[in-house]
């Protein structure tokens, strides 16, 4: 029986435990918009139906920690499932017994099934704390490298600010994201064996990665750098992204990005000299992983298999607030063919009304500019500052050294700050 500690918990389980794909948003009441549908008993129904008002209990102290094990409990479900077929099929081809060619089928180029993306170390170690209370307690009689976990993920006795006066005065989500270890580079690959959990394996031997995209950016590289490896991403069968909204505005998006376009990708030849490919049995590797002929689809070229990819892995979008560029990342990689499922807000009418003195605004639209000479080509975001230093900013300095003292420049992500702060300078 499932300890469901709240109606939260129960439906991102109802909902993940299809394999649809999530977009979760808090509002005021839930709107499902959704290509499946999901079929449950009565009593679920019924669960199901109650209302639940997320503006209420979204600035509680346990909120994200029910929306993870709502989650984590369709990750625990999903790999140790997936696991015992493994063994099973394991222990009956040793006694040379026959199994359909459907079932023999359990396995992925490479180990790692759930990835789990985060922004900050506090967020992983509850990650990591939930799934293993998740566990059976056969499955964590010894927990390996336990200690290094509070180490590494931990605060350090005498840096707690908790009680500090500048703390409290901040706002209650404030408080909520930065408490704890807020350090954005971390890799914490999780590995299941028979009756013990081993945290920081090697990917390779890992069931379960958490990880920020920083994190794993470090590993991935770039294009053309020497000693890049994602081919431990390759037989992904499912993504959590928590705190998506973070990642976007306060982090570098192009990290997420870079991850999405190496899940699912065939591995390299790189791959094929590493003992892990020499492990790697065939006739065991799920169908979806190769084409109609049972073998690897080089022949097809890897941005079709990766395509096809897409539809068979689920992928799940936590955040707080709606953002364009996640939204265009969900357009293009949640593909699932069993569907998706959004929450998100039925309406929202907006704030500026309740803005007391009147604002003048004023829109300025750039000029569009020639693109037909690929070498004078510059990106969105070169264009939009190169506007801003040569139309806006002379505007702005007039009017400083005029009569307004104060003027505040509000920016939509990091770099743009960063440019723009270095511009100032």
């Amino acid at each position: 029986e499932i300890p469901f500690e709240s109606n939260i918990q129960f439906k991102i389980f109802q909902i993940a435990r299809h394999y649809l794909d999530i977009h979760f948003v808090p509002s005021l009441r839930w709107e499902i918009s959704s290509s499946a549908t999901v079929d449950s008993s009565t009593e679920d129904e019924d669960k199901a139906e109650q209302d639940v008002d997320l503006s209420r209990i979204r600035n509680e102290e346990n909120y994200q920690n029910q929306i993870r094990k709502g989650y984590l409990l369709h990750v625990v479900n999903h790999i140790l499932k997936t696991r015992d077929k493994v063994i099973k099929n394991s222990s009956q081809l040793k006694q040379e017994q026959e199994v359909p060619d459907s079932d023999l089928r359990d396995q992925g180029f490479t180990r790692p099934k759930i990835l789990i993306l985060v922004p900050f170390k506090n967020a992983a170690l509850q990650v990591a704390e939930i799934l293993l209370s998740l566990l059976p307690p056969s499955q964590t009689e010894e927990i390996v490298h336990k200690d290094r976990l509070y180490k590494d993920f931990g605060v350090e006795d005498g840096d707690e600010e908790e009680d500090s006066i500048q703390y409290k005065s901040k706002p209650k989500d404030w408080r909520m994201m930065f408490k704890g270890n807020i350090e954005d580079e971390f890799k914490l690959p999780i590995s299941l064996l028979g009756s013990s959990v081993r945290l920081f394996t090697n990917f390779y031997r890992s069931d379960i990665i958490i990880a920020s995209p920083l994190g794993l950016r470090t590993i991935i590289g770039a294009e053309g750098d020497t000693g890049r490896d994602y081919d431990f991403l390759s037989s992904i069968e499912m993504v959590v992204v928590e705190g998506f909204d973070v990642m976007s505005i306060m982090q570098n998006i192009d990290h997420l990005r870079l991850i999405f376009n190496c899940l699912n990708q065939l591995p390299g030849k790189n791959f094929e000299k590493t003992k892990w490919y020499s492990k790697l049995d065939f006739g065991r590797i799920k169908n979806w992983l190769l084409n109609d002929n049972g073998e690897t689809g080089e022949s097809q070229g890897t941005e079709v298999i990766r395509e096809e990819l897409k539809f068979f892995r689920q992928t799940m979008f936590f955040g707080e607030f709606q953002v364009g560029e996640i939204n265009q990342l969900i357009k293009t990689e949640c593909l699932n063919f069993y569907g998706g499922v959004t929450i998100c807000p039925e309406s929202y009418s907006g704030t500026i009304r309740l803005v007391v003195p009147k604002i003048r605004q004023l829109f300025y639209r750039m000029p569009e500019t020639d693109t037909s000479d690929t070498k004078k080509k510059k990106s969105p975001d070169d264009l939009k500052f190169e506007y801003f230093r040569t139309k806006i900013f002379p505007q702005i300095k007039d009017l400083l050294l005029s009569t307004i003292k104060n003027y505040v420049i509000v920016v939509n992500n990091y770099f743009d700050y960063v440019r723009i702060i270095n511009f100032l300078r």
